[in-house]
């Protein structure tokens, strides 16, 4: 028989007065219903059915649909459901009597990484995603020593598949599955470094994804991104011949796979290389597509990617407006999910238009909110951007004849410079500190 309560409080006293046993029955019960009766699509019960297996004792189970519903969260671009799915699978894994293998602990902390980095969050990002690495034993290195000696090493690796290119074929499924897992926490690591200023590790990861991508066989999402990222390293470097290489072969896998999450990425690292190199017509082809496709895909961290992108060629351009107002739509766009990174591009964009259209005095109203938004959120704002803070900041302290402040604003930025070493992207405002 079915009993159904009127109100949910008589519910609650019921269920209270259960035995420990009999309400693990009740909620395998009602997990074996779902399964039953949802069989054919279970994507929008997994939160449930991961409840109500924890609740009846089942951690294996509970851990698998944990894991799965985080991977649809992902997918759907709800990342604080991520990050609360794959938190609680770590509570029910460090409570069982055997833990969950490295690969798998890998998987959760690199879907945690990608998570954070989508809500802007990317020392957190950093974190989970060099505890992926080092879970699957390809740890990051720890200092200048380590990583001038796996640079050396993940370029000879390249080197050598570039003279001898492999027949394609795929390692053996047990291998496979931990070398494109590897590739995918290595690809995932390259934009963090790469807005972190860190060349070193930025290339070491660049290669090692690559490498990995290729060693595994076969075509998978993560080996046209991982050639991508190529051509942003060689942005970054700079490698010119190579990054034309690295970004056709990045363009024609992601036309082969066919897509669009892979696609859009494609076009924010092949985008950046044109743009570094002076392409810019052909990077404003990329950036535009790319934000479409993404407005369509429903990505906004991937759209407002494209169009940080998109406002520093068109102020470079003196297409000033376009800048303006696609600053502006970046900083609604961030604010409605609470992205502090992106958002501060988008404030950047208006700071480049007012210093290029040679008004400092409209520098003033967006200076106040970046530096408002730094104070709130210091670790989530970017080397680059703060660069961009502390440059306008000086210029308009210099207009007002401020010139102690100004100073102060120059030691700020010049101490940035040191951090950064040689800016590796074309829309930093050096000059103007």
């Amino acid at each position: 028989p079915a009993y159904f309560f009127k109100h949910v409080i008589t519910q609650e006293v019921a269920y209270d007065l259960m035995l420990n046993s009999q309400r693990q029955q009740l909620h395998a019960v009602l997990a074996e219903w779902y399964e039953r009766n949802y069989q054919q699509d279970l994507t929008r019960h997994h939160p449930l059915l991961a409840h109500h297996w924890r609740r009846a004792g089942h951690d294996t189970k509970a851990l698998q649909h944990l894991e799965l519903a985080a991977e649809q969260a992902l997918r759907s671009h709800a990342n604080e459901e991520v990050i609360r799915f794959l938190r609680e699978a770590k509570e029910v894994d460090a409570a069982t009597a055997a833990p969950s293998t490295a690969l798998r602990r890998a998987r959760w902390e690199r879907l945690l990484g990608e998570a954070e980095r989508a809500l802007g969050h990317a020392p957190e990002a950093r974190a989970h995603l060099e505890a992926a690495v080092g879970l699957l034993g390809w740890p990051m290195p720890a200092n200048d020593a380590g990583i001038a000696w796996k640079i050396t090493k993940e370029a000879a690796r390249q080197f050598w598949h570039r003279l001898f290119p492999g027949d394609g074929r795929e390692a053996a499924p047990g291998t496979r599955e931990l070398l494109l897992e590897a590739a995918v926490a290595h690809e995932r690591l390259v934009m963090i470094y790469y807005f972190d200023a860190d060349v070193g590790r930025l290339c070491c990861a660049t290669l090692g994804a690559t490498n990995l991508a290729e060693n595994a066989g076969g075509l998978h999402p993560v080996l046209p991104m991982s050639y991508g990222s190529m051509a942003t390293m060689a942005a970054a470097v700079p490698w010119a011949t190579q990054g034309r290489h690295y970004s056709r072969r990045a363009l024609e896998g992601a036309t082969a796979l066919a897509q669009t999450p892979v696609t859009t990425w494609c076009l924010v690292t092949v985008g950046t290389f044109e743009a570094g190199n002076g392409g810019w017509e052909v990077a404003e082809s990329h950036h535009r597509q790319g934000m479409e496709l993404s407005e369509r895909l429903g990505d906004r961290r991937r759209w407002e990617e494209h169009a940080g992108s998109m406002g520093a060629i068109a102020d470079i351009r003196g297409r000033l407006g376009e800048a303006i107002e696609l600053g502006l739509r970046i900083e609604q766009s961030a604010g409605r999910r609470g992205d502090a990174q992106t958002h501060g591009w988008g404030i950047a964009c208006r700071l480049r238009a007012a210093h290029s259209a040679g008004r400092p005095e409209d520098i003033a109203a967006p200076l106040a909110e970046a530096q408002e938004l730094l104070a709130a959120h210091p670790q989530h704002i970017d080397l680059m951007t703060r660069l961009d803070i502390a440059s306008h900041a000086a210029q308009l302290h210099l207009y007002r004849g401020e010139r102690a402040l100004a100073a102060q604003q120059v030691a700020e930025g010049l101490r940035l410079v040191e951090v950064m070493g040689r800016p590796n992207q074309y829309h930093i405002l050096a000059a103007s500190v």
